[in-house]
């Protein structure tokens, strides 16, 4: 699997949503002076005036995503930060209650965290491979290249086959949260459902990996437009904060599937890019 040299629009897309979706929460550490809810879930001992640091490095890196002289340092800086939500802060909150688990939703209710700050962190480390790819000067050179590009694909492969467990495991409560004026709620569950896991697959094999990472774009910018910004703007008084909350998750992560879907220089279909003729 080749990636493109330069970054085409489809990964600038991704860039300019994954920074708008991170400042977003940033701010949002800021005005509530609280972390990223539970998909940050720092434990009590951390003092709660660090919410502010937090939310500065989300701002700062989320600009540093778009300023062309800063992307390999902002993309960089995210990714690590990400996966220290990841590593320090989900994985052992999810194993410190799963001796209380009994059934398989909430086993997969309870992981669901862990990939969504997975998901986000490989758009973070996608666009600064491509950042490097596209002259940027590489901070570490064993995270950019199309061996790195590919891991983080596979990584958000299995993200999404979690995602798409979710969907199955929660289909009543995934309802709930469609438009009301889509008929056939709880299929339409079931159908996202279906679409989170064989986007999954198709990543995590290689199997038309760019028309995967773009359809899951499209549905998951799809979940932005008629789910999370309707409930941003007709939210109940104590549903402010974790509206909008959803509403830059729910970005960051659809802008990463289409940082991933930019990365990858197989056309739809599986065709192959033509090489250009030399005179």
């Amino acid at each position: 699997m080749h990636v493109e040299t330069t970054e085409g629009p489809v990964a600038s897309l991704g860039r300019v949503g994954l920074a708008a979706g991170m400042m977003g929460l940033g701010v949002l550490s800021l005005i509530y002076a609280s972390y990223t809810l539970q998909w940050e879930p720092v434990p009590a001992f951390i003092p709660a005036k660090a919410a502010y640091l937090s939310g500065a490095i989300l701002i700062l890196c989320g600009a540093g995503l778009v300023i062309p002289r800063l992307r390999a340092w902002g993309g960089l800086v995210l990714m690590a930060f990400l996966a220290l939500w990841v590593v320090a802060l989900k994985i052992p909150d999810a194993v410190a209650v799963m001796p209380k688990i009994t059934k398989l939703s909430s086993f997969i209710g309870t992981i669901l965290g862990i990939f969504e700050d997975l998901g986000m962190t490989c758009g973070a480390w996608t666009l600064y491979a491509l950042a490097a790819k596209a002259g940027d000067k590489p901070l570490i050179n064993g995270l950019t290249g199309d061996g790195a590009i590919r891991i983080a694909r596979i990584l958000f492969g299995i993200a999404c086959i979690e995602y798409g467990a979710a969907h199955y495991a929660y289909a009543d409560f995934t309802a709930a949260m469609e438009p009301g004026w889509l008929p056939a709620k709880l299929a339409f569950a079931y159908i996202t459902g279906t679409g989170h896991l064989l986007a999954g697959i198709a990543l995590i094999t290689g199997v038309l990996p760019r028309l995967a990472a773009t359809l899951e774009a499209v549905m998951m910018s799809s979940f932005v437009l008629f789910v999370h910004i309707p409930m941003v703007m007709h939210p109940k008084p104590d549903d402010v904060h974790l509206n909008w909350t959803l509403l830059f998750v729910a970005t960051s992560l659809s802008s990463s599937a289409w940082a991933i879907a930019g990365a990858m220089k197989d056309l739809p279909w599986g065709l192959k890019a033509a090489s250009p003729k030399t005179p």
